[in-house]
């Protein structure tokens, strides 16, 4: 807009009495106490939404998704590369659209006028769409080396339509108050800058209804909030702003993924639509659909305000109708497209040259079949607790995600091959019960590892039901007496349950099944497992013998990685590692769990679900060991409930472990079964070494069998002793 065009706007909103919104305006996540009013729902990584039968238009959002990506638009900013986020979506082979102000530089408002200015003036450098379901800065997404397999760079298709809409756009509250939108003719045309993708859909424009009671949608990618930023966004909203961060963060899973944001129209009028979907900055740009209609969208969102609620562009609107004609619109997409979009084109009497007949067709409605079993879900627990180390809620140590590749984002993050070339041998152990009273299957979790191609080591109490110690003694002796019914493990990055992993239906080509090598040591082992604390009072385990070897019930997988046992150094200045899955927890357990142990709670666990990316993903939690002995290792990697049966590391050392992290109590901190405890060697010898196995892999045993003077039979004419850990 031309500065002596923007003088005539304010000019005539003032005559109006039209209050102008700041370009800070937030987007709206409506609750009541906390709790989001309307829904949040993620896609997993083959885009599909799993775990929620019996959600409503499943299928509808599914077969929309491709089209939905994230576009990231690099600036300049006084010599330093700058990126800002937002959504947009395909709407022709070649072509992208979007609201304007994702490709603006935004304004700070409480900077000075100068530096105002220059931000109005920023120009972007370049812009580039990512379709993919999670696209995580720093985890999936490297803006410092832009990966052009995945990414697809756009450029602006030109706005000379600002010469011809020089009004702003206007909307009112519930009182009747009028509103102008902080940017003009706030709508945007990308095209791909080369080739485009072929395997995403296109959407459609169709005719908005009125109906207050139906459900509609918004489709984009809510950009990355801490909880500092959401309490000045929300400051006028709610008292318990805590509270509402969690429950946003928990349903969007970590923020930065493509996100269904599900809600109720409140007002239709002058082409701008009002809504209560729960959207967060980084959705403007994404579709605003019926949730009914697939592969459809009514309006494009461009954000919202506390004083006026979340607004759309209407497709009905004439400066979207003429965008959409001039630049999408032509005779063959027409042609191709005619069955999609006549319904459209008949609101504007439009006929195309192509088109000699005006057919009416009412948009179709998608029947979906309600799915109403619901299945009983119990993280694995039992009264010893993992531990998170921390100083007034920030964790001591490190917590470190992958993304989907099995790579850590941060480029020089320390030890980072060490992490990533071991990942692959870390599973997720899921196991099944059947258990009288519950008419549904219930399933424990924790982590195992490859130690063998056709087996897997855990802790054996994995694999135990969990006893609730507050229940009936009968009820406790029937817990402690039940029988798994089926264990399986999944290697995969992402192994949320009711995302990823559906336990209603096992996945069998990424699940496999396992079962027990039996437990005749059990016979040899009769002592506990003590463990001292820092105070060397000694504690027992409440486990016996707390390690479990599990074989392949079918053909193993061929792409996983063997590790290997290494001798623990004790050595409390260099980095060791936990890698596990830590399982889903809810903040009243949270608090429940570590009560006594921390003032602000809440902060802690805001800091370790945003830092695990929402928990059930394969995790790397970093820290220092405490106390060493041939038996138990103490240390103070942030662990929670799941990473249990993983293993215990050193960061410098890839595809090896010094032990079998176990779990933690207050008392004693956080603990692991050495490698050099009795039990452990003894398991190792018989069940997972045999003269083929060290014959294939002595270069990654030896070490560690000198310690034992073992050497086996096909090695009895030579005994090599090496120094340090190869």
């Amino acid at each position: 807009m031309r500065p002596q065009d923007e003088e005539e706007a304010v000019t005539k909103l003032s005559e109006l009495k039209i209050i102008p919104l700041g370009s800070d305006a937030a987007e709206l996540v409506f609750h009541v106490g906390g709790e989001t009013t309307g829904q949040i729902i993620t896609f997993s990584s083959r885009s599909k939404i799993i775990g929620k039968p019996d959600l409503q238009h499943k299928e509808t959002y599914e077969k929309t998704s491709s089209a939905i990506g994230r576009i990231f638009v690099k600036f300049n900013v006084l010599g330093k590369p700058t990126w800002i986020c937002g959504t947009g979506f395909c709407v022709k082979q070649n072509l992208i659209m979007t609201a304007a102000h994702v490709i603006a530089y935004p304004v700070d408002t409480n900077a000075s006028k100068e530096t105002q200015e220059m931000q109005k003036k920023l120009k972007y450098e370049e812009i580039y769409i990512y379709f993919g379901v999670d696209a995580s800065i720093g985890n999936e997404i490297d803006l410092t080396n832009i990966g052009m397999e995945k990414m697809h760079e756009l450029k602006s298709c030109g706005r000379d339509f600002d010469n011809s809409f020089r009004d702003p756009l206007i909307f009112s509250d519930d009182t009747g108050q009028s509103y102008s939108w902080d940017t003009p003719n706030d709508i945007e045309v990308l095209e791909f800058k080369g080739t485009p993708p072929t395997n995403i859909g296109i959407l459609f424009p169709m005719i908005p209804t009125n109906d207050i009671e139906i459900d509609h949608y918004v489709m984009g990618y809510p950009g990355l909030l801490d909880l500092e930023k959401f309490k000045i966004d929300y400051k006028e909203t709610n008292e318990n702003l805590e509270t509402l961060y969690i429950n946003v963060s928990k349903e969007s899973r970590g923020f930065e993924r493509k996100t269904v944001s599900i809600g109720k129209v409140t007002k239709s009028k002058d082409n701008v639509i009002s809504h209560r979907c729960p959207t967060l900055k980084g959705a403007s740009g994404g579709i605003f659909a019926i949730s009914q209609h697939e592969r459809k969208f009514v309006g494009v969102h461009l954000g919202g305000a506390q004083k006026t609620g979340n607004i759309a562009l209407s497709v009905t609107h004439p400066l979207f109708w003429h965008v959409y004609q001039n630049f999408v619109l032509d005779d063959q997409f027409i042609k191709d497209n005619f069955e999609n979009l006549q319904h459209y084109l008949n609101h504007f009497n439009y006929i195309s040259s192509s088109t000699t007949t005006s057919i009416s067709m009412e948009p179709r409605v998608e029947e979906i079949t309600q799915a109403i079993s619901n299945l009983v879900i119990i993280p694995l627990s039992s009264d010893s607790l993992e531990r998170v180390f921390h100083e007034n809620g920030q964790t001591i140590g490190q917590i470190i995600t992958f993304n989907s590749k099995s790579k850590i984002g941060k480029s020089d993050f320390q030890n980072k091959e060490s992490y990533e070339n071991t990942s692959s041998a870390v599973g997720r152990i899921f196991v099944k019960y059947n258990v009288i009273g519950e008419k549904e299957p219930v399933w424990c979790s924790g982590t195992g590892f490859y130690v063998k191609n056709n087996l897997v080591m855990t802790a054996a109490h994995v694999i135990a039901y969990p006893v609730d110690t507050k229940a009936p003694k009968e009820t406790q002796e029937m817990q402690r007496n039940l029988e798994y019914d089926k264990i399986y493990i999944y290697f995969g990055v992402d192994a949320s349950i009711g995302n990823e992993i559906d336990l209603k239906n096992i996945d069998t080509e990424e699940m496999y099944e396992l079962e027990s090598c039996g437990r005749d040591y059990d016979y040899a082992f009769n002592d506990s497992f003590i463990v001292n604390d820092l105070n060397d009072q000694p504690y027992s385990w409440h486990t016996r013998n707390d390690l479990e070897v599990l074989r392949f019930k079918g053909t193993p997988p061929t792409d996983i990685d063997i590790i290997f046992p290494m001798i623990p150094a004790d050595d409390k200045e260099i980095d060791h590692y936990v890698m596990g899955y830590p399982g889903h927890i809810e903040l009243e357990k949270f608090i429940s769990d570590y009560q006594g142990t921390a003032e602000n709670l809440e902060t802690l666990f805001i800091n370790v679900n945003r830092e695990s990316r929402g928990f059930q993903r394969k995790t790397v939690s970093i820290g220092k060991v405490t106390r060493v002995d041939d038996k138990v290792i103490s240390h103070r990697c942030p662990t929670l409930k799941g990473a249990s049966g993983g293993i215990l590391a050193i960061s410098q050392h890839e595809r090896k472990f010094v032990g079998v992290h176990l779990g933690g109590t207050e008392e004693t901190g956080n603990i692991a079964l050495s490698v050099t405890h009795p039990l452990f060697w003894h398991v190792y010898k018989t069940l997972v070494l045999d003269d083929q196995f060290i014959q294939d892999n002595l270069q990654h045993l030896q070490h560690y069998l000198n310690h034992f003077n073992y050497t086996p039979s096909t090695l009895a004419s030579t005994t090599i002793t090496l120094s340090g850990d190869q």
